[in-house]
């Protein structure tokens, strides 16, 4: 699945995202007395908005302050300026995007006020 537009980062250093690549999600949510994995499979629709609202965030908070799920969506955007990146998004609503590049840029994302669905709350 794939979206073609250009979204703002709300704030962040990078470019806006021209393209969204959804390749997929996963996770062991039952495994680990999550709810089911199943009921995360965000559209291109909610990855685009989930990316304009989304907050930077330190990679210590995304590291230790933020509740770890399995659940992940995942994949690639191209950015305005040309660039490729990976990217990951929770079931729990923390993200992080990996920038192609010399040197390799990561961001980390969160958006605390996401109430809408698949995201848990």
């Amino acid at each position: 699945m794939e979206y073609e537009s250009t979204i703002l980062l709300c704030p962040s250093p990078l470019p806006p995202i021209r393209r969204i690549h959804i390749e997929g999600s996963h996770g062991r949510g039952k495994e680990l007395r999550e709810p089911d994995c199943s009921t995360f499979k965000p559209d291109i629709a909610t990855v685009r908005r989930y990316f304009s609202k989304a907050r930077l965030i330190s990679e210590r908070d995304w590291m230790h302050e933020i509740v770890w799920v399995s659940c992940r969506a995942h994949g690639s955007l191209v950015l305005e300026d040309g660039r490729k990146a990976y990217w990951g998004i929770s079931a729990a609503r923390s993200a992080n995007v990996i920038i192609e590049g010399e040197p390799k840029q990561k961001i980390y994302l969160y958006y605390p006020e996401c109430d809408f669905s698949p995201f848990w709350q």
